[in-house]
């Protein structure tokens, strides 16, 4: 029988932390086999050696950076909603998560991995002050563009799925007492339009608390909600002086050209032109020197490797002000140049985002000798990319859904939202992790 660790809620000395850190680190290595049997994977003694590398990487992903499993009250599961084989169409989750295309919407099957294997998960509901409801709520949604695919898990598929959830929801003694101490992700772009999910279960999620989708607020506008920080996919992080200045990897326009995005279409139109003017300088004036800026990258391609070669990385809004073309940006080792005010405002508060980024503000400008003006000033302040380009590799494992630290980060805001006397003094973790947002904690 596994023991119980009770861990102090409130941390006063960094040294009682770095302990809490080593005891959850050891809890996520003996609840590691158990995972495994729950995902229902048979290790033979051919894979053992894999299983023990992969085992290290978690152990990696709880210490990297001198970085910590923030949660510090227990949550339950409900395991017999967590659908780890699912398929979608012809591929399983598993699969259509790892895809560089498809993976951006998947952190609902992300969020339901982590909190299988998170250390503070307990299997008894009645130790559980949070509860985690893993249903696959964005693949439902992503069916509304996909009207051919099934969502299925064993034998059921789609509705039959969602029924299935739906019974053991109105079923379960600690939903019915404690639905606002639940939390389940709902976020798809396409929210409640296209799930057409039974009235039953929007019924029973009206008051749990979710991951949305932006700036959604899906079923009640009073209810508690994080917003998604999308899938990233990164590019191999390059290690020596980047060669490029800039990069940006996106659709300019779609459906035949009939729609275009004004914001990404003028990026590289200025940039291409200011290029051809400042390489060939102006007649008869000898003084002007080359104004060059570096961008092997801009348009639609491929991401990598260019994304990691370049020192900042364009985050320009498309149909929504969001992308996960950010975390790509960060978890690639590059600054993100954020183009729109308002890209800051659908963020999880977390994180202090306006100290990994750069921002050049297209709300205000209009026409190309402005917009390269300030991207020179930009390219050219060396202290502030080094310390932006910094702040990026010290926070970038909190955006990477393959580690346990996005996962964390949500269940702790609820946390810090639910009991607020278990917050944790941040203060102490400022030196490591600055640009780190968490909620005050209470004054004793």
């Amino acid at each position: 029988m596994r023991k119980t660790i009770v861990f102090p809620v409130r941390r006063r000395a960094w040294g009682d932390f770095s302990l809490y850190i080593l005891m959850t680190t050891m809890m996520v290595l003996s609840n590691y086999s158990l995972s495994r049997s729950l995902l229902g994977i048979d290790d033979s003694h051919e894979e053992r050696s894999q299983m023990n590398h992969r085992q290290q990487l978690i152990v990696n992903n709880v210490m990297t950076n001198h970085s910590q499993i923030l949660l510090s009250v227990p949550f339950y599961v409900y395991e017999k909603l967590a659908w780890t084989t699912a398929t979608f169409g012809n591929e399983t989750m598993e699969e259509r998560s790892k895809h560089p295309r498809k993976r951006k919407h998947s952190d609902d099957f992300l969020f339901m991995k982590s909190s299988l294997i998170h250390p503070m998960r307990t299997k008894e509901p009645k130790k559980a002050k949070l509860f985690v409801i893993p249903i696959l709520m964005n693949q439902f949604a992503s069916r509304g563009y996909n009207t051919e695919s099934k969502l299925c898990y064993g034998s059921l598929c789609n509705f039959e799925l969602l029924k299935t959830a739906s019974n053991r929801l109105r079923d379960s003694p600690w939903f019915q007492k404690y639905p606002e101490k639940h939390i389940v992700v709902l976020s798809h772009y396409s929210g409640d339009q296209f799930m057409k999910v039974p009235n039953v279960l929007k019924e029973l999620l009206l008051n749990v608390k979710a991951v949305t989708f932006e700036d959604q607020i899906p079923n009640h506008q009073n209810r508690l909600r994080f917003p998604t920080t999308y899938v990233g996919t990164p590019c191999p992080i390059v290690e020596e002086e980047k060669e490029q200045d800039v990069s940006l990897t996106a659709k300019i326009c779609w459906k035949n050209k009939t729609i275009c995005f004004e914001d990404r279409k003028n990026i590289c139109t200025w940039i291409r032109h200011s290029n051809s003017i400042g390489d060939r300088g102006l007649p008869g004036d000898s003084s002007v020197t080359s104004t060059h800026i570096r961008m092997d990258q801009c348009g639609w391609g491929d991401q990598c490797p260019a994304l990691a070669r370049a020192r900042y990385g364009f985050h320009v809004q498309g149909d929504t002000f969001g992308s996960n073309r950010l975390i790509d940006t960060i978890l690639s080792g590059t600054v993100p140049i954020f183009t729109r005010r308002e890209q800051y405002d659908i963020l999880p508060k977390w994180l202090d985002w306006r100290k990994l980024s750069a921002f050049l503000p297209l709300n205000d400008i209009k026409e190309e000798t402005q917009f390269i003006e300030k991207l020179h000033t930009i390219l050219h302040d060396d202290d502030g990319y080094k310390e932006r380009h910094e702040a990026v590799l010290q926070h970038r494992h909190l955006v990477d859904w393959m580690t346990l630290h996005p996962f964390d980060l949500y269940m702790y805001s609820l946390q810090a939202e639910l009991y607020p006397e278990t917050r944790h003094n941040a203060s102490i973790l400022a030196d490591v992790l600055p640009a780190l947002n968490l909620p005050p904690a209470l004054l004793s």
